[in-house]
């Protein structure tokens, strides 16, 4: 379904022209910026004066223009270019959990090998599994953070709890960004997470902070994937009201549940309801995840699309074990909701929430404050309050998985 005052830069045919941010493949590995800006106006100008069919004859309707690229969060310098070029510019931002987006980016480059051609984090995946691959990106990506916090101003570096994320917690009014009040080191921090497309692109506030600092809170609106998924009308209407659009005649048979892109097929030409897909470990273990990595339960981990109820109908066997639960080897932490694994797989999810916990409680906090929408209370459960630090907090997942093993995790290394 789509709203007829809407128009993409690209035109009806080409929804994200990643004109300013790239693609991260290797024909343009980095952003572009600096891209010249006269063609992007003229792409701008012609779709807002795009025609539009009215009864038996064809008006010119003025329509809202949007660019809809999926690399536009994470771009760095992407958010100064856009405001440069419409100061006024609304910005939409959806968010999905964590660990389930990390996840999808993981099996879709491990699933279409053709991408291994163009993306270097897809070449990466030939020899690991998604246990190992978290093992070996997580060290990276601190080995990275490291570095850049060396780069830290004296003031910013002196921040309790130490990086971008001492910042941010230290509850400062004005956000900041590129260009916009980072620092060297803290440039180089949020390079750290936007090269890494797997496991970095889920480090949230970081990047919403930088639009925040071009655009302000008010020019921004966060959407959740759980609110599209269980209330994909309202969120539309909302969206819809948040744009200034106005509101599109809906099919009353148009349920607005139909997935594309999903894990079983990556295309627009297949699309499926929530109901008909294969169950995230299902798909996993074809793709790599380990023989043995995985328990029955662990699909209620980080699958955050699949409808248990259709354990039944869908995925046979595999989807009604994975409903089924814990299998002797699975465990929920009292009073979170949390549920948490000792498989192989399931350490590696508990290490991503470990270290996602203090990017998502920067969430939670400005969701308190009132910056944006709450965010579904399963990350809080999953991720820990916004009080304290992940190394410190009792509701650290890290924490929690270490106080069921009741100390016998061994060496914590994560093997797949």
């Amino acid at each position: 379904m789509k709203n007829p005052y809407l128009a993409s830069v690209g035109g009806p045919d080409q929804k994200d022209t990643h004109y300013f941010s790239g693609t991260g493949s290797k024909y343009d590995k980095s952003s572009l910026c600096d891209n010249e800006v006269e063609p992007y106006l003229r792409l701008t100008a012609a779709a807002r004066r795009q025609q539009r069919r009215h009864g038996a004859t064809t008006v010119i309707t003025p329509q809202l223009v949007g660019d809809f690229s999926p690399t536009h969060l994470t771009c760095i310098c992407c958010a100064a270019s856009l405001r440069m070029a419409n100061p006024s510019m609304k910005v939409l931002v959806l968010l999905r959990d964590p660990v389930s987006r990390a996840l999808s980016r993981f099996l879709e480059f491990k699933t279409q090998r053709h991408l291994a051609d163009y993306y270097p984090d897809a070449l990466e995946l030939s020899s690991h599994t998604f246990v190992s691959y978290v093992e070996a990106e997580l060290a990276h990506m601190r080995r990275c953070t490291d570095t850049a916090r060396r780069f830290r101003a004296p003031a910013s570096s002196s921040s309790g709890g130490g990086g971008m994320l001492g910042a941010a917690a230290a509850g400062a009014a004005m956000p900041r960004g590129w260009g916009a009040g980072w620092d060297l080191g803290q440039w180089m921090e949020a390079q750290c997470y936007a090269r890494s497309s797997i496991l970095g692109w889920s480090a949230y506030d970081i990047f919403l902070e930088n639009y925040a600092a071009q655009f302000g809170w008010r020019q921004i609106k966060v959407l959740y994937t759980h609110d599209l998924l269980t209330s994909p009308g309202a969120t539309l209407r909302a969206v819809e009201d948040f744009l200034g659009a106005p509101r599109a005649r809906l099919d009353p048979n148009d349920k607005l549940d139909t997935l594309v892109y999903t894990r079983d097929c990556y295309s627009d030409n297949c699309p499926k309801r929530r109901r008909e897909l294969r169950p995230l470990t299902e798909v996993l273990l074809g793709a790599g995840a380990g023989g043995g990595a995985m328990s029955p339960g662990d699909n209620a981990l980080a699958d955050d699309l699949w409808e248990q109820s259709a354990a039944a109908g869908v995925g046979g066997a595999a989807g009604a074990d994975a409903a089924a639960g814990s299998g002797g080897s699975d465990a929920t932490a009292a009073g979170t909701g949390s549920t948490i694994s000792r498989s192989p797989f399931g350490r590696a999810v508990t290490a991503l929430r470990q270290f996602y916990a203090p990017h998502m409680q920067q969430l939670f906090r400005w969701a308190d404050q009132g910056v944006i929408p709450q965010p579904p209370q399963a990350w809080r459960d999953a991720y820990g309050s916004s009080s304290g630090s992940s190394s410190d907090s009792s509701t650290s997942p890290g924490r929690r998985l270490r106080q069921l093993e009741d100390g016998s995790g061994g060496s914590g290394k994560l093997r797949g």
